[in-house]
């Protein structure tokens, strides 16, 4: 052992005063002391990249990842060889043993760039999400990072031409890193929500064409996903909800009920599948999955409502009236007292019905 250590002094020896003292003080993993060496390493030596490197290196063991981030990247921009796996394992050593590896490097960038983004330091962020990119193309970390924080930078821009540039920056990215990596389905499933946006835009626009292909890009775009992994809920809701918009029923129910396995706690499940049921005539089935949203919301108007509705066409009269008075406790509104009046009508009970209709006109002439 102290053979070794004479090798180590010899080796420093060679070093300027900072870069000996940095080294000795990451050996005696003396974090504070390798700290101050190595800023002054940086001031002796501003256009080095290596203090960079051990300074990114001693702020990862301090737990200060976005330190670590932003001196590597420093350290990449005076010299990007220094970043090639075996350059920098090479550089970051003591006697040619290893202290960082260059997946341990990755995950310390990594860690840096989510706690910018947790942060709401977009910039930075962005920075080092792209300086990972730099080094390691396909890292999907990196990409969704990235991506998302263009997107959140989009919905904070109130210029609309620098907001379609954030939206534009994050779909390329996410298209460039579906090209690389053809097998992640989260990549397939954010590009598809991209798609699925830009449909509701052109709809917007009344361009059904555009529209209805956009959609169709979408649901490819799943069903591929899906295809890889088919356990996630919020693919099958989201292909639900292009079958529902294509038209197809169906193929919606069949997806919400496949969400609903993985996750039966989503509110929008339940009530998106009524809807469906309703839509293919199945009243039945729309009022047992209306329920159970109604479980999960108590006091949701539309469901309240749709509830009253199914009762009253089952001729539920008396159950329909328990669920229309819930729903007016909820909202008053005229829909809700025509409903209520013809429960009424129903029920013989005609007076109480005629009261309901002029709630019913009175709420009308308020725009209620």
């Amino acid at each position: 052992m102290r053979y070794l250590s004479i090798i180590f002094l010899v080796s420093f020896a060679y070093a300027g005063v900072s870069a000996t003292s940095t080294k000795i003080y990451v050996q005696q993993e003396n974090w504070q002391k390798a700290l101050e060496n190595a800023q002054k390493w940086k001031d002796e030596e501003p256009n080095n990249a290596e203090p960079y490197l051990w300074l990114g290196y001693i702020y990862t063991r301090l737990s200060d990842y976005k330190n670590a981030g932003l001196s590597f990247l420093e350290g990449y921009n005076k010299n990007p060889k220094l970043y090639q796996k075996k350059e920098f394992e090479k550089k970051l050593s003591i006697g040619g043993q290893n202290l960082m590896n260059f997946e341990q490097f990755l995950i310390a960038l990594v860690n840096s760039a989510i706690q910018f983004y947790n942060e709401e330091n977009y910039e930075n962020a962005i920075k080092i999400s792209e300086f990972i990119i730099n080094i390691d193309s396909n890292n999907a970390n990196a990409y969704q990072i990235l991506s998302s924080s263009y997107q959140i930078l989009a919905q904070k821009e109130k210029d609309e031409n620098k907001k379609l540039e954030f939206l534009n920056k994050s779909k390329k990215l996410l298209e460039t890193y579906n090209e690389k990596n053809p097998n992640d389905p989260k990549a397939k499933y954010f590009l598809s929500l991209f798609y699925y946006d830009d449909a509701q835009n052109f709809l917007l626009k009344n361009d059904t064409i555009n529209y209805k292909e956009n959609l169709k890009k979408a649901k490819q775009l799943l069903e591929s996903a899906i295809k890889i992994d088919s356990t996630k809920p919020e693919m099958f809701f989201q292909l639900a909800e292009i079958n529902f918009e294509l038209g197809d029923y169906n193929n919606a129910i069949l997806n919400y009920e496949k969400s609903l396995k993985y996750d039966s706690t989503k509110f929008e499940t339940y009530y998106n599948l009524s809807i469906s049921y309703m839509k293919v005539k199945n009243y039945d089935l729309a009022l047992k999955t209306l329920l159970k949203a109604n479980e999960i919301k108590p006091n949701e108007y539309q469901v309240l409502y749709f509830i009253s509705i199914l009762n009253f066409e089952k001729k539920n009269y008396k159950d329909a009236l328990n669920w229309i008075e819930k729903t007016i406790s909820v909202k008053e509104t005229s829909e809700a007292y025509e409903l209520k009046a013809n429960i009424l009508k129903e029920l013989k009970r005609n007076e109480e019905a005629l009261k309901a209709i002029e709630k019913a006109e009175n709420l009308k002439k308020k725009g209620l």
